[in-house]
Order: C-alpha cells, then structure tokens, then sequence
C-alpha cells in the first residue's frame, strides 16, 4: 500500500495519503437509521466486556397496530397502566351526550350538574309564581309571554316612570323578571313605552325583548338590568298588552348557543 515521507519538527515518518482526512477504507457504510453497535476500546492484549445490545426506537412493521379507544396489551412494553386495561376503572366514551347545564332545570345555585338539552335550555321555566295583579306568565316554545292585567287604556295613565313587574322565571340559568313602563322612563320618548329587563345576578344574555307584534331585534344584556323603547301601544276598546322575551344564548355558559 502506498505511502509517503512527511518531513516534521520531531523527524521523518512515513503516512498513507488518506491518515489526514481521518478515512479508513474498513469503515462501515453509512445505513439511515441502523443501529450501530460500538464497543469500547481497549488496549492490546486486553479484553472488554460486550456492551448489552441496543433497542432500536426507530418504527417496526412488527409493532402492534395502534387503535383509539383499545387499551394497550402488557409486553415488552411494560404493564399497561391502572385504569387503561378494560377494567370497570377504566374512562368509558359517552355518545350523544348533550348538553351539561347547572342541576335544577334552568336555575343556578347548585354546585351538582347534569345533562340538558339546548333547547330545553332556552325554554323558559315557570317558578312557583305565575300570576299577579299585574298579568299571567306563559310559555310558547321557547317564549316567555306575560300578558299584563290591565287594558292599554288604563296603561296608559300610569305616571312617567312607573312600572308593572311580572312574575320571577328561569331560562338559560338565570332568573328574570320583565318590566312594563306604559308611559316610559326619565330617558323615554313622550310618545314610548319602555321594557326592561332583570336578573337576580350578574349575567351575559343575548335575547329579544317583544311587545305585542314588535320585536327589539337581537340584544345583549351584560350585568343586571337592560332597557328597550318601543312606540306605545294603540289605546282603544279592551286591547291588551303582551310583553315576551326569548334568550338565544347566555355568554357564560359558553357550551350553549
């Protein structure tokens, strides 16, 4: 094999032209992702004990068929672990579950949950009080409708500023309660009446407000209370009126709407 001279501060020595490159023509070929095995070095005359074989983490055609929702079987592994077997322990899926909302119908102040459906959600639940003097409570699909004693005639010679409350009721897990200004408020047009609209707690409701045929469009009240004009009713014979509400989403239970 060939060699050459190379001159040095320390004298003459002869290499092969390959030494500076740190190339042997013994290496092994490079493979992608093959597991090599080195074993140490020793001195001449000296015997190393072998290094135990290396697992390769690399994938195999032989490793099992992963599935979801089938726990792993015990191997090579390792055990599979408690509450992954199959076993009672172990998280089963639920299908078609719905929708959680707090326990007690549409009403909040339990800390135990359970399933609902939304549009069981949104449908307003009568409490123990559905009549006053001021007007009777009904539900009409998803609708609260409180038709008010009086007739508009006699509405209509309310004081500016007094009201007509209805009936507590729960729907999307709150409590409200509508108001009736026949004559408006202190910000009302002369020629308005005014709905208000009111919670037991800080809440963040989308809904519409009606009264009679008219509709206030789509709202949001953020807080407790919330107020919409519309033009007074027209007076005249026995005509009554009819204030509505239907909640389309509460903002705090974001898993609804």
């Amino acid at each position: 094999m060939a060699t050459e001279v190379c001159w040095g501060w320390h004298g003459v020595y002869r290499r092969r032209p390959w030494a500076a490159s740190g190339m042997r023509v013994e290496a092994a070929v490079f493979v992608p992702a093959a597991v090599v095995q080195q074993q140490p070095q020793t001195s001449e005359g000296t015997e190393a004990p072998l290094l135990p074989p290396r697992v390769s983490k690399e994938l195999s055609a032989s490793s099992p068929e992963f599935v979801p929702g089938v726990p792993l079987a015990g191997g090579a592994d390792g055990p599979t672990p408690e509450g992954h077997d199959g076993s009672e322990s172990a998280t089963v899926a639920v299908e078609g579950y719905g929708h959680m909302m707090p326990a007690g119908r549409c009403l909040l102040g339990n800390d135990s949950y359970t399933y609902m459906d939304p549009r069981e959600f949104f449908t307003p639940v009568l409490l123990d009080t559905i009549s006053t003097e001021h007007g009777t409570l009904q539900v009409q699909g998803q609708r609260l409708c409180w038709e008010l004693a009086e007739a508009v005639d006699e509405l209509l010679q309310v004081p500016r500023g007094s009201c007509r409350e209805s009936p507590w009721f729960g729907v999307a897990g709150v409590r409200l309660q509508l108001t009736f200004f026949p004559t408006g408020t202190g910000l009302t047009d002369a020629a308005d009446s005014a709905v208000a609209l009111q919670s037991d707690e800080k809440t963040k409701l989308k809904f519409q407000l009606f009264l009679n045929q008219k509709t206030s469009g789509m709202k949001v009240m953020l807080g407790k209370k919330f107020s919409c004009d519309f033009r007074q009713p027209q007076a005249g014979g026995d005509a009554k009126v009819a204030v509505g509400i239907e909640v389309h989403e509460n903002l705090m239970h974001s898993w609804f709407g």
